[in-house]
């Protein structure tokens, strides 16, 4: 039989134990969330810099001025006849989609972690898909126009996020620039920036 002393040892041994596992398990996972709550900070900081940087380059841009944007990289696609510059930080994956519907798609986001699974795309589809995914969403602006192209621009809101969307008539069928409002500025530089090119 075990000693009133020796349970009690035993019972104060368990009690630090698991003190000390639970201390511990709150010290790493409060480093952890301070440590991910610093590095979301750092890339707020980062993308507001970026923010500003765009803004003033469009600012000074002038109507149909084809020089580069500074810290951006050019996309140019041969096969379907466009051009556009983007961050030179981003990354741009190409049929990221796969869809019945799409014929190309472009999608382009930060490096790193980034809170939205598109943050900014490019999409050929076919006129039906257009015609049905808009119809019942309004469009902002009837007339807006993208290096001579008339198109529509949408804005709706879709799994909490808020999405600008251009509408383009491209050959027989719909090219689709959009991006999360998140992104709204360097979308800018996108739009600013695309070019209609014969391949």
């Amino acid at each position: 039989m075990i000693s009133i002393s020796r349970r009690i040892s035993i019972f104060l041994i368990i009690v630090i134990s698991s003190g000390l596992t639970v201390g511990g398990a709150f010290l790493y996972f409060g480093a952890l969330q301070k440590h991910a709550k610093q590095g979301a900070e750092r890339a707020y900081v980062a993308y507001q810099e970026l923010n500003v940087k765009i803004e003033t380059l469009l600012s000074e841009r002038s109507q149909g001025d084809e020089t580069p944007l500074p810290g951006f990289k050019l996309y140019r696609n041969e096969q379907f006849g466009f051009e556009f510059q983007y961050p030179e930080d981003w990354e741009v994956r190409e049929n990221d989609v796969s869809s019945p519907y799409s014929k190309f798609n472009i999608i382009f986001m930060p490096s790193g972690n980034v809170p939205v699974l598109y943050p900014m795309v490019l999409n050929i589809v076919t006129s039906d898909f257009a015609v049905r995914s808009y119809q019942d969403i309004d469009p902002i602006d009837e007339n807006v126009v993208v290096d001579g192209v008339r198109g529509r621009e949408y804005e709706y809101l879709s799994e909490g996020n808020y999405y600008t969307d251009i509408l383009l008539p491209f050959q027989e069928d719909v090219l689709i620039l959009g991006a999360v409002k998140e992104y709204e500025t360097p979308f800018n530089g996108v739009i600013a920036s695309f070019r209609f090119i014969n391949g």
